[in-house]
Protein backbone atom coordinates (compact mmCIF):
# COMPACT_ATOMS: atom_id res chain seq x y z
CA UNK A 1 0.00 0.00 0.00
CA UNK A 2 1.66 3.37 -0.86
CA UNK A 3 1.54 5.43 1.98
CA UNK A 4 0.27 9.28 2.24
CA UNK A 5 3.63 10.63 2.05
CA UNK A 6 4.63 8.67 -1.39
CA UNK A 7 1.43 10.26 -2.89
CA UNK A 8 2.26 13.87 -1.90
CA UNK A 9 5.67 13.22 -3.43
CA UNK A 10 4.19 11.62 -6.78
CA UNK A 11 1.69 14.91 -6.79
CA UNK A 12 4.46 17.06 -6.37
CA UNK A 13 6.37 15.63 -8.89
CA UNK A 14 3.53 15.73 -11.25
CA UNK A 15 3.17 19.51 -9.91
CA UNK A 16 7.15 20.23 -11.25
CA UNK A 17 6.60 18.98 -14.35
CA UNK A 18 3.10 20.58 -15.30
CA UNK A 19 5.24 23.85 -13.85
CA UNK A 20 7.96 23.23 -16.46
CA UNK A 21 5.75 22.56 -19.27
CA UNK A 22 4.03 25.70 -18.51
CA UNK A 23 6.93 27.93 -17.59
CA UNK A 24 8.56 26.95 -21.23
CA UNK A 25 5.35 28.13 -23.34
CA UNK A 26 4.85 30.77 -21.22
CA UNK A 27 6.35 33.95 -23.22
CA UNK A 28 3.78 32.51 -26.20
CA UNK A 29 1.16 34.16 -24.68
CA UNK A 30 0.35 32.16 -21.58
CA UNK A 31 0.02 34.62 -18.17
CA UNK A 32 -1.04 32.19 -15.51
CA UNK A 33 -0.15 28.96 -14.10
CA UNK A 34 -1.49 26.83 -11.39
CA UNK A 35 0.81 25.63 -8.85
CA UNK A 36 0.22 24.09 -5.25
CA UNK A 37 0.10 26.70 -2.72
CA UNK A 38 3.31 25.59 -0.71
CA UNK A 39 5.93 25.77 -4.12
CA UNK A 40 7.77 28.89 -3.70
CA UNK A 41 10.20 30.84 -6.90
CA UNK A 42 13.44 30.78 -6.97
CA UNK A 43 14.67 34.16 -8.93
CA UNK A 44 18.09 32.21 -10.47
CA UNK A 45 19.63 34.80 -12.34
CA UNK A 46 22.19 36.00 -10.12
CA UNK A 47 23.74 32.60 -10.62
CA UNK A 48 23.61 32.99 -14.74
CA UNK A 49 26.63 34.61 -16.34
CA UNK A 50 24.51 37.42 -17.41
CA UNK A 51 21.53 39.36 -16.98
CA UNK A 52 17.80 38.33 -18.72
CA UNK A 53 17.96 41.76 -19.37
CA UNK A 54 19.08 45.30 -18.55
CA UNK A 55 16.97 47.08 -15.76
CA UNK A 56 18.25 49.67 -13.27
CA UNK A 57 17.84 53.80 -12.81
CA UNK A 58 20.66 56.43 -13.64
CA UNK A 59 20.61 59.53 -11.50
CA UNK A 60 22.08 62.87 -12.81
CA UNK A 61 21.84 66.65 -12.74
CA UNK A 62 23.60 67.13 -15.56
CA UNK A 63 22.00 67.32 -19.13
CA UNK A 64 24.51 66.27 -21.40
CA UNK A 65 25.43 63.15 -19.24
CA UNK A 66 21.35 62.09 -19.20
CA UNK A 67 21.45 62.37 -22.58
CA UNK A 68 24.38 60.54 -23.35
CA UNK A 69 23.49 57.94 -21.27
CA UNK A 70 19.69 57.62 -22.77
CA UNK A 71 21.52 57.51 -26.15
CA UNK A 72 23.45 54.35 -25.47
CA UNK A 73 21.05 52.52 -23.41
CA UNK A 74 17.65 53.46 -25.64
CA UNK A 75 15.57 50.39 -26.55
CA UNK A 76 12.47 50.45 -28.78
CA UNK A 77 9.98 52.70 -27.59
CA UNK A 78 12.20 54.67 -25.80
CA UNK A 79 10.35 57.98 -24.26
CA UNK A 80 11.98 61.43 -21.86
CA UNK A 81 9.21 62.28 -19.79
CA UNK A 82 9.79 66.31 -18.89
CA UNK A 83 8.20 67.40 -15.96
CA UNK A 84 7.28 71.16 -14.02
CA UNK A 85 9.66 70.33 -11.72
CA UNK A 86 12.76 70.67 -13.77
CA UNK A 87 13.27 66.98 -14.10
CA UNK A 88 13.31 64.42 -16.80
CA UNK A 89 12.54 60.68 -16.72
CA UNK A 90 13.80 58.10 -19.76
CA UNK A 91 12.44 55.24 -19.86
CA UNK A 92 14.51 53.32 -21.48
CA UNK A 93 12.38 50.11 -22.15
CA UNK A 94 9.54 51.34 -22.41
CA UNK A 95 7.91 49.18 -25.55
CA UNK A 96 5.91 49.50 -28.16
CA UNK A 97 2.40 49.00 -28.35
CA UNK A 98 2.96 45.40 -30.25
CA UNK A 99 6.17 44.75 -28.19
CA UNK A 100 5.47 46.26 -24.45
CA UNK A 101 8.64 46.94 -22.58
CA UNK A 102 8.74 46.81 -19.04
CA UNK A 103 9.46 49.80 -18.24
CA UNK A 104 11.86 49.35 -15.21
CA UNK A 105 15.22 50.90 -16.85
CA UNK A 106 15.34 54.22 -16.60
CA UNK A 107 17.62 57.39 -16.70
CA UNK A 108 16.67 60.18 -14.29
CA UNK A 109 17.49 64.22 -14.87
CA UNK A 110 16.89 66.56 -11.59
CA UNK A 111 18.41 69.85 -12.55
CA UNK A 112 20.08 71.73 -10.09
CA UNK A 113 19.06 75.51 -8.87
CA UNK A 114 21.42 78.36 -8.65
CA UNK A 115 21.87 80.04 -5.76
CA UNK A 116 20.89 83.33 -6.90
CA UNK A 117 17.41 81.83 -8.29
CA UNK A 118 17.15 79.50 -4.85
CA UNK A 119 17.73 82.85 -2.92
CA UNK A 120 15.18 84.44 -4.83
CA UNK A 121 12.45 81.92 -4.06
CA UNK A 122 13.42 81.81 -0.71
CA UNK A 123 12.50 85.91 0.02
CA UNK A 124 9.34 85.46 -3.07
CA UNK A 125 6.39 87.27 -1.11
CA UNK A 126 7.57 86.94 2.32
CA UNK A 127 7.43 90.32 4.53
CA UNK A 128 11.14 91.14 4.85
CA UNK A 129 12.39 94.26 7.61
CA UNK A 130 13.49 97.03 6.05
CA UNK A 131 17.39 95.91 6.66
CA UNK A 132 16.70 92.22 5.42
CA UNK A 133 15.08 93.20 2.03
CA UNK A 134 18.28 95.78 2.02
CA UNK A 135 20.60 93.17 2.53
CA UNK A 136 19.34 90.88 -0.09
CA UNK A 137 19.54 93.21 -2.62
CA UNK A 138 23.13 94.29 -1.73
CA UNK A 139 24.15 90.35 -1.88
CA UNK A 140 22.89 89.82 -5.81
CA UNK A 141 23.31 93.42 -6.69
CA UNK A 142 24.84 92.06 -9.97
CA UNK A 143 21.47 90.43 -10.53
CA UNK A 144 19.36 93.45 -9.90
CA UNK A 145 18.45 96.50 -11.61
CA UNK A 146 15.62 98.86 -9.91
CA UNK A 147 12.95 101.09 -12.11
CA UNK A 148 10.13 103.24 -10.86
CA UNK A 149 7.80 103.41 -13.77
CA UNK A 150 10.16 103.47 -16.95
CA UNK A 151 13.02 105.15 -15.52
CA UNK A 152 15.99 103.20 -14.17
CA UNK A 153 17.36 103.94 -11.21
CA UNK A 154 21.36 103.68 -9.93
CA UNK A 155 21.44 100.56 -7.26
CA UNK A 156 23.12 102.42 -4.41
CA UNK A 157 19.98 105.30 -4.37
CA UNK A 158 17.40 102.53 -4.75
CA UNK A 159 19.06 100.85 -1.51
CA UNK A 160 19.40 103.75 0.42
CA UNK A 161 15.52 104.29 -0.48
CA UNK A 162 14.29 101.13 1.26
CA UNK A 163 16.74 101.52 3.84
CA UNK A 164 14.96 104.96 5.24
CA UNK A 165 11.25 104.79 4.67
CA UNK A 166 9.23 107.44 5.89
CA UNK A 167 5.61 106.69 6.85
CA UNK A 168 3.09 109.35 6.69
CA UNK A 169 -0.61 108.81 8.11
CA UNK A 170 -3.52 111.32 7.97
CA UNK A 171 -7.16 110.85 9.28
CA UNK A 172 -10.00 112.80 7.79
CA UNK A 173 -13.82 113.00 9.46
CA UNK A 174 -17.14 114.31 8.19
CA UNK A 175 -19.98 114.30 9.99
CA UNK A 176 -23.76 115.48 9.01
CA UNK A 177 -26.52 115.89 11.77
CA UNK A 178 -30.28 115.99 10.32
CA UNK A 179 -33.68 116.05 12.43
CA UNK A 180 -33.65 112.12 11.89
CA UNK A 181 -30.36 110.93 11.62
CA UNK A 182 -27.07 111.02 11.90
CA UNK A 183 -24.47 110.36 9.41
CA UNK A 184 -20.61 109.96 9.92
CA UNK A 185 -17.98 108.99 7.66
CA UNK A 186 -13.80 108.41 8.61
CA UNK A 187 -11.00 108.94 5.90
CA UNK A 188 -7.75 107.21 6.67
CA UNK A 189 -4.48 107.47 4.16
CA UNK A 190 -1.20 105.78 4.94
CA UNK A 191 1.53 106.78 2.70
CA UNK A 192 5.40 105.94 2.46
CA UNK A 193 8.33 107.60 0.81
CA UNK A 194 11.54 108.56 0.50
CA UNK A 195 14.20 110.67 0.53
CA UNK A 196 15.73 109.14 -3.02
CA UNK A 197 12.83 107.78 -4.92
CA UNK A 198 11.39 104.51 -4.37
CA UNK A 199 11.80 101.35 -6.47
CA UNK A 200 8.35 99.92 -7.94
CA UNK A 201 9.81 96.86 -9.62
CA UNK A 202 13.00 95.21 -9.43
CA UNK A 203 14.51 93.08 -12.30
CA UNK A 204 16.46 89.81 -11.28
CA UNK A 205 18.54 88.31 -14.30
CA UNK A 206 19.93 84.95 -13.59
CA UNK A 207 20.78 81.80 -14.71
CA UNK A 208 17.92 79.45 -12.56
CA UNK A 209 18.58 76.33 -12.89
CA UNK A 210 22.49 74.82 -14.62
CA UNK A 211 22.12 74.07 -18.38
CA UNK A 212 18.98 76.23 -18.97
CA UNK A 213 19.39 80.13 -20.26
CA UNK A 214 19.67 83.30 -18.12
CA UNK A 215 16.46 84.73 -17.66
CA UNK A 216 15.02 87.82 -15.96
CA UNK A 217 12.29 88.09 -13.11
CA UNK A 218 10.45 91.10 -11.94
CA UNK A 219 9.81 91.76 -8.68
CA UNK A 220 7.02 93.99 -7.87
CA UNK A 221 8.26 96.08 -4.56
CA UNK A 222 5.37 96.60 -1.42
CA UNK A 223 5.35 98.22 1.90
CA UNK A 224 3.10 97.09 4.70
CA UNK A 225 2.42 100.15 6.83
CA UNK A 226 0.37 97.83 9.46
CA UNK A 227 3.05 97.20 11.83
CA UNK A 228 5.42 100.01 13.85
CA UNK A 229 8.44 99.85 11.20
CA UNK A 230 7.14 99.22 7.44
CA UNK A 231 8.11 95.90 5.87
CA UNK A 232 9.03 95.00 2.24
CA UNK A 233 7.46 92.55 0.49
CA UNK A 234 9.58 91.29 -3.25
CA UNK A 235 6.74 89.00 -5.15
CA UNK A 236 7.60 87.58 -8.34
CA UNK A 237 5.58 88.18 -11.20
CA UNK A 238 3.99 85.70 -13.13
CA UNK A 239 6.18 83.02 -11.58
CA UNK A 240 3.90 79.84 -13.14
CA UNK A 241 4.38 80.72 -16.66
CA UNK A 242 8.34 80.90 -15.62
CA UNK A 243 7.63 77.78 -14.76
CA UNK A 244 6.13 76.56 -17.76
CA UNK A 245 8.56 78.23 -20.06
CA UNK A 246 11.82 76.72 -18.35
CA UNK A 247 9.82 73.18 -18.60
CA UNK A 248 9.51 73.67 -22.11
CA UNK A 249 13.08 75.02 -22.32
CA UNK A 250 14.45 71.85 -20.86
CA UNK A 251 12.38 69.61 -23.28
CA UNK A 252 13.88 71.59 -26.12
CA UNK A 253 17.36 71.28 -24.60
CA UNK A 254 17.50 67.76 -24.40
CA UNK A 255 15.41 66.86 -27.79
CA UNK A 256 18.51 68.37 -29.12
CA UNK A 257 20.79 66.51 -27.48
CA UNK A 258 19.90 63.80 -27.74
CA UNK A 259 19.76 64.04 -31.88
CA UNK A 260 17.81 60.62 -32.06
CA UNK A 261 14.39 60.65 -33.63
CA UNK A 262 13.66 57.50 -32.39
CA UNK A 263 13.28 58.81 -28.95
CA UNK A 264 10.65 60.72 -28.08
CA UNK A 265 10.71 63.37 -26.10
CA UNK A 266 6.89 64.23 -24.16
CA UNK A 267 5.79 66.96 -21.70
CA UNK A 268 4.22 64.76 -18.44
CA UNK A 269 5.04 62.80 -15.78
CA UNK A 270 5.60 58.12 -16.04
CA UNK A 271 4.36 56.10 -13.50
CA UNK A 272 4.84 52.50 -13.98
CA UNK A 273 2.31 50.04 -13.19
CA UNK A 274 2.75 46.99 -11.43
Amino acid sequence: MISEEAINLLQQAEAIKAADTSISTAFDGLSLLALPEKFKLHDIEAMAPQRRRQRGTMSTSCIDSFCAYTEAHAENGATVFVGDDMSARAVLNLGTQEAPGHGDNQGVLALVKSAAFDALLGINGKPLNQKEAAEFLEDWNDCVTFYQGADELQPGKAIAALRKITIESARKLESTTQNFSDTASAFEQVTASSVEPLPELVYFKTIPFEGLPERTFVLRVGILTGDDKPRLVLRMQRLQLHVQEMANELADIVTKELGNEHITVVRGSFRRAE
